[in-house]
């Protein structure tokens, strides 16, 4: 199916980041959502100030799950593609992320959050305010995950 079908067929709106998602569920202590992201489409650098997320990968193209982590050593960043052979990614609350999708028909997820997701815990600064609160050392994955 296209991603516009897969759109359709679950009935996406356009998502902040990027792509499109629909709440499916939620209640106090949790949320999720689909999420949809084009072939090669970014989620720019953004973090949940205070949830944890949980990410599913359901079909199409890999996604990576970029995620990056200031703890005053110069920080860190590290990827895990999720597909068929690793179906699950984990971002703990607080830290920066961003997600890519592959080549071919785009990439379906889901994402869970707990407690559950609010927009008020939601940040998605510019690259000039990331670079200015990061590390030099985090300088060039900025660049490469945020939109100029």
């Amino acid at each position: 199916m296209s991603i516009e079908g897969l759109v359709a067929r679950l009935g996406l709106s356009a998502h902040p980041e990027g792509g499109w998602y629909r709440e499916i569920y939620r209640d106090a202590a949790v949320s999720t959502i689909h999420y949809v992201l084009p072939a090669g489409g970014l989620a720019p650098l953004h973090r949940v100030r205070d949830r944890a997320e949980l990410w599913h990968f359901l079909g199409g193209a890999p996604v990576e799950l970029h995620t990056i982590s200031d703890d005053g050593d110069g920080g860190r960043h590290t990827v895990v593609t999720l597909g068929p052979d690793a179906p699950v990614g984990v971002v703990p609350p607080g830290v920066w992320q961003a997600t890519r999708a592959g080549t071919g028909d785009g990439a379906w997820c889901g994402c869970t959050v707990a407690p559950a997701f609010d927009f008020a815990a939601w940040e998605m600064p510019s690259r000039p305010e990331l670079l200015r609160a990061l590390p030099a050392t985090l300088h060039a994955v900025v660049r490469e995950l945020t939109r100029a």
